[in-house]
């Protein structure tokens, strides 16, 4: 089954941000998620009116949806009239964002990629691996999921 665009480009999206803010740890920094998708978007087959909805909308929806599952922060009271609405100020990997791409996947399988996961979601990056990079993005949620419902207080 062929991914769906939206499916993919959120993946896409939410790859460059973890990414991002991993290698930027434990510093906060200021995210403007139209300008990193666009070299994203030009290298998709789509109109222009598609490229436009991606890196104005998409992209806000991609980091907003992080935020919500509590994989990152950023501070909405910072922003002004003059910035766009994509430019989210000190952003940061919170405390279950950075545990699940230090995590190593726990699989007895010995085909299973071993090593940590925000090590395989640059290498798909780099890669431009979009399969790999789903792959690597299911894993991630996965991981949120676990930790997620084994916390019990």
């Amino acid at each position: 089954m062929t991914t769906p665009i939206n499916i993919s480009v959120f993946q896409e999206y939410t790859a460059l941000i973890l990414n991002l803010l991993y290698r930027s740890f434990p510093n906060p920094i200021s995210l403007d998620v139209k300008e990193i998708g666009k070299e994203m978007v030009d290298s998709l087959e789509i109109s222009e009116e598609e490229k436009t909805r991606i890196l104005d909308k998409d992209s806000i929806n991609a980091m907003r949806f992080l935020a919500k599952e509590e994989f990152l922060e950023y501070h909405s009271d910072q922003i002004n009239l003059d910035q766009p609405e994509t430019l989210f100020m000190d952003s940061v990997l919170t405390l279950k964002g950075l545990t699940v791409l230090g995590a190593v996947p726990d699989e007895i399988n010995e085909a299973i990629d071993r090593r940590p996961i925000i090590d395989q979601l640059s290498d798909a990056l780099n890669d431009r691996a979009r399969t790999a990079l789903g792959e690597v993005i299911e894993k991630i949620f996965l991981r949120a999921l676990t930790i997620s419902s084994s916390i019990s207080f």
